[in-house]
This record gives structure tokens, sequence and C-alpha cells, in this order.
């Protein structure tokens, strides 16, 4: 068989529009999922309001790649407990909108162009435990290697029909297939990347 990276991607951490963080650690995130924090306020950063109200966790389901990637970036080993496991994003989404704690991850190129759910900027912490920059989730920054939950897409061929399978994964990897990953919010990784400051 064979495997073709394709583009590259993004974990996107959701909360209710109506909860005023902004910004995120990979480590907060990581005890949220671990029940070690377990209430908005009171725990680092300081921007959580004072105000504390229970923390939701809403995940994809374990069968899907935003769930493969949460743990490849975040957790390192399976969620054990969520208040809700999703089997859509439009589920996920859905439960955020409506629930003031909650918190969710999906993937950015299926969240992108929703305005009900708000996308905190995250931040990585080193191995001597220094938090870096607050990164947004935008394909520059996944690019720029800025945003720290990112993460390849990979398409595989098997032996059944090998010529059909090669030509789509070389019609992805060329000019016109990146530049449908790009107009999907993902990183080409085939073609030059040019980004234009403003």
């Amino acid at each position: 068989y064979g495997e073709y990276e394709i583009a590259k991607d993004g974990l996107a951490v959701l909360v209710n529009k109506r909860n005023p963080v902004d910004t995120m650690s990979v480590g907060v995130l990581r005890g949220i999922l671990s029940e070690t924090h377990q209430m908005w306020g009171g725990e680092p950063p300081a921007s959580y309001h004072a105000n504390a109200f229970p923390i939701r966790v809403a995940i994809p389901n374990s069968n899907s790649s935003a769930y493969r990637h949460l743990i490849d970036g975040v957790t390192h080993s399976d969620v054990k407990s969520a208040d809700q496991v999703c089997d859509s994003v439009t589920q996920l989404l859905s439960y955020i909108r409506n629930n003031e704690g909650a918190v969710g991850m999906a993937d950015w190129n299926a969240v992108w162009n929703d305005t009900t759910v708000k996308v905190l900027r995250i931040a990585d912490v080193d191995s001597a435990g220094t938090l870096g920059a607050y990164a947004l989730l935008h394909p520059a920054f996944i690019f720029r290697k800025t945003y720290p939950l990112r993460h390849s897409i990979y398409g595989y061929t098997t032996e059944g029909r090998p010529a059909l399978a090669k030509g789509f994964m070389a019609f992805v990897c060329n000019a016109d297939g990146q530049r449908i990953a790009l107009n999907q919010q993902l990183v080409p990784v085939t073609q030059i990347i040019k980004i234009r400051e403003q």
C-alpha cells in the first residue's frame, strides 16, 4: 500500500460564545480532559472569570480523526470521561452553543466558517514548563508551526486497483488538488506557500 501526505490541519478548541475565556494552554486543556480542572474560574490562566461554573466536555467519538488528533496532541491516552460524546461536528457545535460551560474539539477544516461558537487561541508549554505565545488557529499559523495542535492529513492506497488509486492521489497532491485543500482551510504540503502580510 502507499501513504501520501495530503495537507496539514489543526485541532480547534471551541467554547460557548458567552464564555469570557479567549485563550488556553495545552496543559490546561489536558487538565480539563483528565478532570483535574472541573470549573471555569479558579484555574490558570488568569483570563478565567471569577464566577466559576462547571466545565462540560464534548468530544468527538473515538472513530473520528479529530479524536485521534486529540489523543496525539493533548492527552496521549484515551479520554476517560466526557459530558457528551458526539457522532458528528453538527452535534458537537450544537452542544457547545447550548451549554455555556461547554468546551469541545474538532478539526479546523470542519468548523472554520462557523461563527456561532468561539475558537480559543492556544499556547504550548515546553519541557521546562515555560508557556509559549498564544496562537490563533489559522492556516498561516499551522504552516509557520506556531499553532501547537496541528497535524497531517494522509491518503492511503491499497493493492486492489493501484492505478486508479495512485491516479487519484497524484491529483490530490498536484496543484489543482492542493488548491481544493487550501479552499477548505487546509495547508497544502506539495506546493509553494505564499503568505501575504497584512
